[in-house]
């Protein structure tokens, strides 16, 4: 099987799913332009050596205000498609990537589509509000997902989303979870944490540094800690290779201008560094506005660490009632529940929340289903 990506290098869910592939078929990758703009010629060789991928080269984001400069893109990818012999064209995250498939005809290959949570719980429904030209890109999208012939979601609020968009045949959706290697997240003992946050106690924020993860409600609730309270703990932010600078920097300033906060901004992490962060912290935090299934989430419930997560309908099968999740974004009430978590006064059930996760977030087993709907089109 040879199956071509349009995906983000940067991203490590997308790594992870195509390096599963990658060990058994022939896998080539192309990336939007901006986003393969991070690496330089070594890093590539670098990738395609180390994950046995090949880069095929970057591509411009779709045009829908000048739509004829599409073709050239299209023809790239026909000419990739019957180069390398492509069997799969499959295309994650679905905004914008997945109106390549209104030129599925051209590309004369079955496309897969995996959604993450964002591109259809809130960017691509705002199209339909914003007027005339909204709604007709709207209506691209809606004609892309009816032409891919396979969709995948990685939580089950994504597929009721996919619904309403596709409007029918409903047989093409299917939940395939991002998945986490389960084994390695229980068995692997705690690294050594960085000598910056040797011995401390700490409050980690592990997801991206982007507005839409809200770290600024977190910011705020830590600062409403009682002053003898807070003053025991770090704040601990991951500046990851995604990071938006901009939202950083005002993070930052919202720190030194809130009560004395002693904080800790870490680079990107990898997983055994994570690993050791989760199985440390004091407490896992976690604020975006919207979500799909949180891989992050899931790492931390395996590595038993208490947890908060924000008021978004998360699948109940995963974080279910011994998962605590705010009832509002209001700072107060989540300071009030940290407070109470870091003075153990509540009662966390870690453990019960481990076993509810952990026959539902194999990531072998998810890529196995995925595998099986890839031979049912070749």
């Amino acid at each position: 099987m040879k199956i071509l990506f349009l995906a983000d290098p940067n991203s490590i869910h997308d790594i992870k799913w195509m390096t599963f592939f990658s060990k058994k078929f022939t896998c080539y990758l192309i990336a939007r332009r901006g986003h393969l703009a991070k690496w330089t010629n070594s890093d590539q060789k670098e990738f395609a050596t180390q994950n046995k991928i090949e880069i095929l080269g970057d591509i411009e984001d779709f045009r829908t205000a000048r739509f004829w400069k599409n073709f050239r893109n299209v023809r790239r990818l026909m000419e990739y498609i019957e180069i390398y012999q492509i069997d799969i064209f499959h295309i994650f995250f679905a905004e914008p990537n997945i109106l390549w498939s209104n030129f599925k005809k051209r590309l004369n290959v079955p496309v897969f589509l995996t959604t993450r949570g964002t591109d259809v719980l809130k960017t691509i429904p705002k199209f339909k509000e914003t007027g005339v030209f909204g709604k007709l890109v709207y209506t691209l999208y809606r004609r892309a997902f009816r032409k891919a012939d396979c969709i995948t979601c990685t939580s089950t609020k994504q597929i009721s989303a996919v619904k309403k968009l596709l409007g029918g045949n409903f047989d093409k959706i299917n939940l395939i979870r991002t998945g986490v290697d389960v084994d390695k997240w229980i068995q692997q003992p705690s690294l050594p944490l960085t000598t910056v946050l040797a011995d401390k106690k700490y409050v980690l924020l592990p997801r991206s540094i982007l507005p839409i993860y809200g770290h600024e409600l977190a910011i705020t609730a830590f600062a409403k800690l009682d002053d003898s309270l807070r003053s025991q703990y770090y704040l601990v932010l991951i500046d990851g290779k995604n990071s938006d600078k901009q939202y950083l920097q005002a993070l930052e300033t919202l720190i030194k201008t809130s009560p004395k906060i002693d904080y800790c901004i870490l680079p990107a992490c990898n997983q055994d560094e994570m690993h050791a962060l989760y199985t440390n912290a004091s407490l896992v935090v976690m604020t975006p506005k919207s979500d799909g299934t949180p891989v992050s989430a899931i790492e931390a419930i395996l590595c038993n660490a208490p947890l908060i997560l924000p008021p978004l309908d998360y699948d109940r099968d995963l974080f279910g009632d011994d998962v605590l999740k705010l009832k509002s974004r209001d700072d107060n009430e989540l300071s009030d529940l940290m407070q109470k978590i870091l003075k153990k006064e509540i009662e966390l059930h870690t453990e019960e929340a481990k076993t509810q996760v952990m026959s539902r977030v194999s990531r072998n087993d998810e890529m196995t289903k995925l595998e099986s709907l890839y031979t049912r089109f070749i």
